[in-house]
């Protein structure tokens, strides 16, 4: 069946997907995701699976005992969405806005393979060690919005007590013009097919884009690992179901070219060879394992690698954060003490 748009209906289409994929983002932006609350309870849904509990009943106990609010509330309803023969990861999808974006293909990858209880104890650790560089990301720009804010609000008001409300009202327009063209430019960073070059751009930075690899590798031959040991599926489909969990559209893209090389009769290490993004230590261990029929024990081998060298770069994550935004608050104080003094 051909599903192509006609050529008339190609703006309309376009229209019609970025206003989704705004929809989906904007929540993202003022919601900020609970990884603690998301890592204890996959850590005991997880542990309630593996010791044979009924799902039903084990989902609800969990999701109540939940820290964050948001997710107790947004999962109410999935119990009954679970009796009514739903899948674990249909079920979580009312609180989306709130879970990292690995997280439900994580989950339905799991269940794909039976191996639901490996999943979300998987999920549990990589929640507690991505919880710095998420709090970190979010208080860089969070904080400094809020004091520009306090601080745009403040000359607004002097200037209104000064009798000059046309120039307070200006102020103000200004404020929330200069934050709308940021986030305009955010949203077509991230929403828009230019992310992927943005995306490849991070992998180039030194520390960055070693940060970047390896929580990709870590998610991908994790789940690959899974699949693996259950052999539900052709290898080109466990590469798919894989791909899905990693954030970095770039490494997304090259993995999915792998598929289509492997649908053209490529070799597995042939196929993996063309991703780039995966260094030469990863493909040299895929070769081999292609060869030697240890691919299971290969993308365990990646994946506890990846998560092994993220341990102490979060760590230090942590420990710089607070350094990093104190520093960032203070000169961003700095920054509008000056501007009300020489406005008033």
């Amino acid at each position: 069946m051909n599903r192509r748009l006609p050529e008339h209906q190609y703006a309309y289409g376009i229209l019609r997907e970025t206003i989704l994929r705004v929809r989906g983002w904007l929540p993202v932006v003022y919601r900020s995701q609970p990884l603690f609350s998301l890592a204890s309870f996959s850590r005991e849904f997880g542990q309630c699976l593996r010791a044979g509990l009924p799902v039903v009943e084990s989902f609800e106990k969990c999701r109540l005992v939940i820290d964050s609010s948001y997710l107790r509330e947004r999962w109410q309803d999935g119990k009954r969405r679970m009796q009514q023969g739903e899948s674990i990861a249909d079920s979580l999808q009312d609180a989306r806005a709130a879970l990292p974006a690995f997280y439900l293909p994580t989950v339905r990858a799991g269940e794909r393979c039976g191996r639901v209880d490996d999943v979300f104890l998987f999920l549990a650790n990589h929640c507690r060690l991505i919880e710095p560089l998420t709090t970190l990301l979010r208080q860089l720009w969070i904080y400094p919005l809020g004091i520009m804010g306090f601080g745009a609000m403040l000359r607004a008001g002097l200037r209104l007590a000064t009798g000059s409300p046309v120039d307070g009202l200006e102020i103000l327009i200004g404020f929330v013009g200069s934050i709308a063209w940021y986030f305009a430019i955010a949203a077509i960073v991230w929403l828009t097919p230019i992310r992927p070059f943005f995306d490849e751009f991070r992998l180039k930075l030194p520390w960055l884009g070693e940060l970047e690899h390896d929580l990709a590798s870590c998610r991908f031959f994790s789940v690959m690992a899974l699949l693996e040991r259950s052999q539900c599926d052709r290898i080109d489909t466990m590469i798919g179901v894989a791909t899905r969990t990693v954030n970095n559209q770039a490494i997304a893209n090259q993995l999915k070219e792998v598929v289509r090389h492997l649908e053209e009769g490529f070799t597995l290490a042939e196929a993996f060879d063309t991703a780039t993004h995966l260094d030469d230590q990863t493909r040299q261990t895929l070769r081999s394992a292609d060869l030697s029929g240890t691919l299971q024990e290969s993308y365990e081998y990646l994946a506890t690698q990846a998560e092994a060298r993220l341990g102490p770069r979060l760590r230090w994550i942590q420990m710089a954060s607070a350094k990093i935004v104190t520093a960032l608050v203070v000169y961003c104080l700095l920054g509008e003490a000056i501007r009300i003094a020489f406005s008033s």
